[in-house]
């Protein structure tokens, strides 16, 4: 008796579950599954063990950019295409599709097919070597697309729980707004410069500055120029344990040009260390423009985890920085939260 109840509840369950409506009277979907930066792989079973299959791992797998070790972009797992709806609420789906029906090779994306907060990432062509050709070639789009849909997923995780003693610091400081993890709790003030970290016990903390400048003219937004300036305002305001060291930027460092809206955003990523002292790890820095008070404002992720992966913990800070919020930033003299935006790749979205 007991085994015949059991499939009678589990079918009750499902059709109640299908028919709840959400609060637009849309049909409800659960929250996406799974741990930031893990995704989801699915083709049919020929493409998954063949080239196609295994050219779009290689691609998932490549390395992260700026961190102090090899270390895959991506968690990946794998199913096959008959087995999907038992993992089908992953925050991240790859879909594999090989078929003669398709001309060319072509990516398109999907939002909230299974699940809320979802991305499903579609790669489809007419033959196994075609796509496998197509992921390799567009690797960096790929890489890049999926990386700013978690890094957006965890700033708007950010922005419902975050650490409201950094905030409150920050718009007295700088009448700026900003969501840091909650777990910070270290805290350093100086004049236009801020310093918060975390104080865990397992060798795995993150780290938060900020500070600002006079913003002079657009020949600020060099290399060069970033460099000598985050070196001269973190000699002077993060010191090592002894006189004599003092942090600074390593060798390995990469500048973006990008926007948040239309706005210009001034993106590094990199490797920091600590002269004169055996301390390192990955860094990634914003920089963006106050145009009323003429300055510019610098806020700073970097991580210090010796013997620890660091991608997700560098990740979780570069998403903190996406939540920073100027004074005064629209006409109407409102503070205004900016949303990431996905840039404009060449990728076509599915609506659902």
């Amino acid at each position: 008796m007991k085994n015949r109840i059991i499939p009678v509840l589990i079918c009750v369950l499902c059709a109640l579950f299908a028919s709840c409506k959400d609060k637009n009277g849309g049909i409800y979907k659960p929250s996406c599954a799974g741990a930031p930066y893990d995704v989801l792989v699915v083709a049919d079973a020929p493409v998954l063990s063949g080239v196609a299959g295994k050219a779009v791992i290689d691609v998932l797998h490549s390395e992260v950019i700026g961190v102090a070790q090899v270390e895959p972009s991506f968690t990946v797992s794998k199913v096959t295409s008959d087995r999907l709806n038992s993992t089908k609420f992953c925050r991240s789906i790859v879909m594999v599709n090989v078929s003669d029906i398709y001309t060319e090779p072509k990516m398109k994306y999907s939002r909230n097919v299974y699940a809320r907060d979802q991305i499903v990432l579609t790669l489809q062509a007419p033959t196994q070597e075609s796509l496998a050709n197509f992921a390799r070639d567009n690797e960096r789009t790929i890489v890049d697309f999926l990386t700013r849909v978690e890094l957006a997923r965890e700033a708007k995780f950010l922005r419902e729980r975050y650490n409201m003693h950094v905030d409150q610091t920050v718009e007295k400081m700088f009448g700026c707004h900003i969501c840091l993890p909650v777990d910070f709790a270290k805290y350093k003030e100086a004049k236009d410069f801020f310093w918060a970290a975390t104080d865990r016990k397992d060798d795995k903390d993150m780290y938060f500055v900020m500070y600002t400048y006079p913003y002079t003219d657009p020949n600020t937004f060099t290399k060069d120029y970033f460099i000598h300036k985050r070196d001269s305002v973190l000699k002077e305001n993060v010191p090592g344990p002894k006189a004599g060291q003092y942090m600074k930027t390593a060798e390995y460092v990469r500048v973006y040009d990008s926007s948040l809206g239309d706005e210009y955003v001034f993106l590094a990523r990199g490797l920091w260390n600590m002269q004169n002292y055996h301390m390192g790890g990955p860094f990634v820095s914003m920089s963006r423009v106050d145009v009323r008070n003429n300055r510019v404002i610098v806020v700073e992720g970097f991580v210090y985890a010796p013997e620890h992966d660091k991608r997700d913990m560098i990740r979780m800070m570069e998403s903190a920085l996406y939540t920073l919020s100027m004074p005064e930033y629209n006409q109407d003299g409102e503070q205004e939260v900016i949303e990431i935006e996905l840039e404009n790749i060449d990728i076509v979205e599915e609506s659902i």
